[in-house]
C-alpha cells in the first residue's frame, strides 16, 4: 500500500520523488512491524512529514487502530491539517477520518456565557452570543468576535468548574460534543501537551482526552523531554487556594452576595427546611475553612520569609528547608478531612430535597470542593519532599506577593520510559534535531528509550553551495565587557550593508533589548522588528513584507518559523544557546549530575541542549532548495573552545570560514 500511495503521489500530483522519503517510510514501517520504537532525525528537505504519515495512516487502516500525530507548533499542527491530510484523504479514501483534538479551556462554557449575560444591565453581550452561535463550534478560533483574555477567563470551559454531566447544557456542550466526534475517527491530531495531559489523566485511572490509541506519531519530538518534565511536576498556588475558600465560604452569612457558596446554601436552607441545626452547621464549616486558610496563612508567611532568604533561583535544598511547618499542615489536612465529609453531607442532602437548591448551588460546591481537595492533595504530595526525585523551588506569582511552590522531577527518564514508551512500543519520534554528534544516546536516556529502530535521513538540499557559516575571529568573549557593543556594531554594519534580510537570535531578553535600543538609536535605514512588540505571525509577515528588515527575536524564533526566499538571507547568533546556570531546574540538574559523577553535566546535559538548540537556529535560514544565505555566529567560542567542535560537527555542512569581523563585512 506504501508503494502505491508514492507511485500516485508521483503520477497524479505531480510529486518530486524522494529517496529519502521513501526510506524514511520503510523505517517506520519496520519499527512498527516488529513493534519497536523509531528515532529519526529527519532533516528540513527530506520531506519528513508525508514520510511519516504514509505508513502511520496504512497501519490505521489496515489494522483497523487509531492512530496520534503530535506536534509541539501550531504552525506544523495547521500545515498537517490544511495540507498533507487532505492530500493523503484522496489517496487512502473515505476510511481515513482525522479530527484535531484541543483542550477543554478552547471551548466557550454555555452556563457561564448565560450567567455572565443575565448578570449584565445591558444588551452588551448580544453580539458575542450571536458570534459564539455562529462558530457551530464554541472553539475561541472560530468565534469571529474578539474576545479579551479576562473576558475568555469568564466563559471558558474548564476542569474546574465542570458540572459534567449534571450540567443543563450537557447534551449541547461545545467540549463534550468535540469529543463525541472523535468516536468516527481513526487519526487523531494533538499538541504535546494534550498528548502529556491524557496520559497523566489515564495514568489515574480516569477517561483520558484521546480514544484509545496504538500508535503515535511525535514530530517536533526534541521538545517533548521539557513538556514531560512539566506534566510530571508538582506545584502549589497560595494564590488559587485563597480564591477557592474566599468563594467557598465567608462567615458574612447575613449578606448572601458575600456568603460564598456554603452561606448562600445555609441561607437558603435555613429560609426554607428545619431539617438541619443550621448554627451548627455553621460553626462546622467556618472552623474547618478557618483553620485551613489561617494556617496556609501562615505557611505562606514562612515561605515568603524563607524565599526573601534565598539566593534569587528560590532553591530549597535539604539544609534550608527546615521551614518547622508539620503543625501548620497537621492542621490543613485533618480540618480538610472534616470538611470533606461536612461538604458531602450537605451535597447529599440537597440532592434528596431539590427544592431546596433551585439554582444548583450543589454542583458549585462539589466542583469547587474538588478543586480545593486537588491543591491540597498537591501540597501534601510536595511536603512528603521526596529529595532523591525532586528538585524544590519556589517562585513569586507575576505580582510578586503569592510563592508558588515546586517539585520538579531531576529525570523523567525511567517513568516515561516505563509508562508510556514501554506501554505502547509503536512510537515514532522525529524531528530535525533529535542527534548529539551524530548520536541519538541524548534523547534515549532522556526518555528512558531502551531499545529502537534508529536512523538519520539526510536533506536533499546543497547545504554546500547554499549555505555560508562565517565565524568572526575577533571579537572578545560574550563574557568580556565590550562583547555586546562591539557586537550590536557589527550587526548594525551587516545589516545595513545587505538591506537588512537578517534574524539576529538571542538567549536572553536583555541581549535582545540592548540590541534593539542600539538600532533605533544609530541605524535610520533599518526596519527593526522586536519580539515581543506584536504576534509573532504579525511579525513575520512584516519582516517578508517591508524592505530593509531586521528581526530580533529570542527562543519562539530559534524553531517553528519558516520564512522562504531572498526576505531572509541571514541569520546571526548572538551567543551559544547555554541554558541560564541560575535556573532553579538547570542548576539543580548540572549539581546532581556533578555530584553523582565528576563535571559530567556539562558533557551530558548542558552541551547536547545547546547543540540541539543551535541545529534549530541554523536550520530557519535554508529552508528550500532554492534558499541561499549566510550564518554568522558572533560567540567565538565556537571555535576557540573544544566543544565548539561538537557543535559545528552537528550542523548542517555549509561552507565554514573563521574570519575577521572586518572580512565578513566585505563578503
Amino acid at each position: 500500500m506504501i508503494e502505491k500511495i508514492y507511485n500516485r503521489l508521483y503520477s497524479d500530483y505531480d510529486f518530486e520523488k524522494r529517496e529519502n522519503q521513501i526510506n524514511m517510510s520503510k523505517i517506520i514501517k519496520k519499527g512498527i512491524d516488529n513493534d519497536m520504537p523509531v528515532l529519526l532525525e529527519a532533516e528540513t528537505g527530506s520531506g519528513k512529514t508525508l514520510g511519516y504519515l504514509i505508513p502511520a495512516i496504512d497501519f490505521a487502516l489496515t489494522e483497523m487502530k487509531n492512530i496520534v500525530i503530535s506536534t509541539n507548533t501550531l504552525n506544523l499542527q495547521d500545515q498537517i491539517l490544511n495540507k498533507e491530510l487532505p492530500l493523503l484523504k484522496k489517496l487512502f479514501g473515505e476510511k481515513m477520518k482525522y479530527t484535531l483534538i484541543k483542550g477543554r479551556n478552547n471551548y466557550v462554557c454555555k452556563r457561564k456565557l448565560q450567567d455572565l449575560v443575565m448578570k449584565s444591565d445591558d444588551e452588551k453581550y448580544m453580539d458575542l452570543i450571536e458570534a459564539v452561535k455562529a462558530s457551530l463550534t464554541g472553539d475561541r478560533s472560530d468565534i469571529k468576535y474578539k474576545i479579551s483574555n479576562d473576558l475568555w477567563n469568564e466563559i471558558k470551559s474548564d476542569k474546574d468548574s465542570t458540572f459534567a454531566n449534571k450540567c443543563p447544557y450537557y447534551k449541547s456542550c461545545y467540549f463534550y460534543l468535540s469529543r463525541s466526534k472523535n468516536e468516527h475517527c481513526n487519526i487523531f491530531i494533538v499538541n504535546h501537551h494534550i498528548l502529556l495531559l491524557d496520559h497523566i489523566i489515564k495514568q489515574n485511572n480516569n477517561v483520558g482526552l484521546i480514544p484509545k490509541y496504538d500508535l503515535i506519531v511525535i514530530d517536533e519530538a526534541h521538545n517533548l523531554e521539557n513538556v514531560v518534565r512539566k506534566y510530571y511536576s508538582l506545584s502549589f498556588s497560595f494564590k488559587e487556594v485563597f480564591k477557592i475558600i474566599g468563594m467557598l465560604y465567608s462567615n458574612n452569612v447575613k449578606d448572601i452576595e458575600n456568603a460564598g457558596l456554603i452561606g448562600k446554601i445555609i441561607i437558603n436552607i435555613s429560609e426554607n427546611s428545619n431539617h438541619f441545626l443550621i448554627d451548627e452547621l455553621k460553626e462546622i464549616f467556618f472552623s474547618n475553612i478557618n483553620n485551613i486558610y489561617y494556617a496556609l496563612v501562615e505557611l505562606r508567611k514562612k515561605i515568603v520569609r524563607k524565599y526573601t532568604d534565598l539566593n534569587q533561583n528560590g532553591i530549597l535544598t535539604k539544609d534550608i528547608c527546615d521551614l518547622n511547618v508539620n503543625d501548620l499542615l497537621e492542621k490543613i489536612f485533618s480540618s480538610n478531612l472534616i470538611l470533606k465529609k461536612e461538604v458531602y453531607r450537605l451535597i447529599n442532602f440537597l440532592e434528596e430535597r431539590d427544592e431546596l437548591d433551585k439554582d444548583n448551588l450543589r454542583l458549585f460546591l462539589s466542583s469547587s470542593y474538588n478543586n480545593l481537595e486537588e491543591h491540597l492533595n498537591t501540597l501534601q504530595e510536595i511536603f512528603e519532599l521526596n529529595y532523591e526525585k525532586y528538585i524544590y523551588w519556589m517562585n513569586l506569582d507575576i505580582d510578586n506577593v503569592f510563592p508558588i511552590i515546586n517539585a520538579t522531577p531531576y529525570s523523567i527518564s525511567k517513568e516515561f520510559g516505563e509508562n508510556f514508551i514501554e506501554k505502547i512500543r509503536k512510537v515514532i519520534l522525529i524531528s530535525a534535531t533529535l542527534t548529539v554528534g551524530n548520536s541519538f544516546r541524548y534523547i534515549k536516556n532522556s526518555l528512558g528509550i531502551i531499545d529502537s529502530v534508529e536512523e538519520n535521513i539526510p536533506s536533499e538540499f546543497d547545504y554546500l553551495n547554499n549555505m555560508n557559516i562565517y565565524l568572526p575571529d575577533n571579537l572578545p568573549l560574550p563574557n568580556e565587557i565590550d562583547f555586546n557593543e562591539r557586537a550590536t556594531k557589527f550587526i548594525l554594519d551587516y545589516a545595513e550593508k545587505n538591506n537588512g534580510k537578517c534574524f539576529v537570535l538571542f538567549t536572553s531578553y536583555k541581549d535582545l533589548k540592548f540590541v534593539a535600543n542600539y538600532l533605533n538609536k544609530y541605524s535610520s535605514s533599518l526596519n527593526v522588528l522586536i519580539q515581543g512588540e506584536y504576534e509573532i505571525i504579525e511579525l513575520i509577515k512584516m519582516f517578508k513584507e517591508k524592505e530593509n528588515s531586521i528581526l530580533l527575536g529570542t527562543y519562539s524564533f530559534w524553531e517553528g518559523v519558516d520564512v522562504q526566499g531572498e526576505a531572509l538571507s541571514n541569520v546571526i547568533i548572538f551567543k551559544l544557546p547555554f541554558q541560564v546556570p541560575d535556573d532553579p531546574i538547570v542548576s539543580s540538574i548540572c549539581y546532581r549530575l556533578n555530584e553523582l559523577n565528576s563535571n559530567s553535566a556539562f558533557k551530558e546535559f548542558q552541551l547536547p541542549y545547546a547543540v540541539l538548540k543551535m541545529k534549530q537556529g541554523v536550520g530557519r535560514l535554508i529552508r528550500s532548495k532554492e534558499d541561499k544565505g549566510n550564518i554568522i555566529i558572533l560567540d567565538k567560542r565556537i571555535h576557540k573552545k573544544s566543544y565548539g567542535k561538537i557543535i559545528l560537527k552537528s550542523l548542517p555542512k555549509g561552507n565554514i570560514e573563521i574570519l575577521s569581523i572586518e572580512d565578513i563585512l566585505l563578503k
